[in-house]
């Protein structure tokens, strides 16, 4: 599940967010599935926004019993280990070929709880940064789930 960028850090949206969560959780868990809360990244121009991310999606789900994606932490992960990297597009909000390629080794690991570094698809990136990438999505999982 996820919202707009913003809803979990706004305090005119959070509530709705929250309700929103919670119907979409009990429809989903109704139905025999497991949801999952998909934590967002900040925007390029706006870093300061991973923490507050963190903690208020960490929160709900804590709240909910939600397993959370942690894309926003191996976000701000790439940025850090591989400065120059352009995961937004110019818009600075949403995802670059290489920001999509990290949310979705990020999901693999969470949802399979196994390391996507060994997995070959590229995506049409360069094979190192592509290899780079699968191991923060990794360790970002991991490191997520052990401070829990």
């Amino acid at each position: 599940l996820q919202g707009h960028s913003l809803e979990a850090v706004d305090r005119e949206r959070i509530d709705g967010f929250t309700q929103s969560l919670a119907e979409f959780s009990g429809l989903i868990r109704d139905r025999g599935a497991e949801p999952v809360l998909f934590m967002t990244w900040a925007y390029a121009d706006r870093p300061d926004m991973t923490p507050r991310l963190d903690e208020a999606f960490t929160r709900l789900g804590a709240e909910l019993d939600l397993e959370v994606v942690p894309v926003g932490l191996a976000f701000a992960r790439a940025l850090e280990e591989m400065p120059g990297l352009a995961l937004h597009t110019p818009d600075k909000i949403h995802p670059s070929l290489a920001g999509t390629y990290l949310a979705a080794a990020v999901f693999y690991a969470a949802l399979y709880d196994r390391s996507p570094e060994n997995l070959d698809y590229d995506a049409g990136l360069p094979a190192d940064s592509a290899r780079r990438l699968r191991a923060i999505a990794w360790s970002s999982v991991l490191d997520y789930r052990n401070r829990r």
